[in-house]
């Protein structure tokens, strides 16, 4: 397994090219993260008053959330608060939204060695 750090770059266009229906969200503003999506859902939107049914489209998966720059193995936490996530992580969880076959995808894009536990 691979443990060094990888770019956010590299690491939304790995999903980009070998997902797809994925889109890039960032959040940086708000104090959050890039995020890789896909597909959408409709939610109803209750803050308006005057309309009886307003609906409100919203990302239906997060396969990754990411900071930018380097992206390291661990997840680092201040206290409680999470600080910075980690690839290792965020893939942990994408694993589980991912095809066996888009897993090999990733990691052979990405080039670093075994990124996905127990997918070579």
């Amino acid at each position: 397994m691979y443990y060094g750090s990888i770019g956010h770059d590299r690491i939304l266009e790995a999903f980009r090219r070998c997902v797809p229906g994925t889109f890039v969200r960032d959040y940086r503003d708000n104090m959050g993260f890039i995020t890789v999506c896909r597909g959408y859902r409709d939610i109803k939107w209750r803050d308006q008053q005057s309309a009886p049914d307003v609906y409100r489209s919203v990302p239906a998966e997060t396969l990754v959330s990411i900071p930018r720059g380097n992206v390291t193995s661990a997840t680092h936490y201040h206290g409680a608060a999470l600080h910075r996530t980690g690839w290792r992580l965020e893939f942990r969880k994408a694993m589980k939204m991912l095809s066996e076959y888009q897993m090999r995808a990733i990691t052979k894009f990405l080039g670093v060695g075994e990124v996905f536990p127990g997918i070579c």
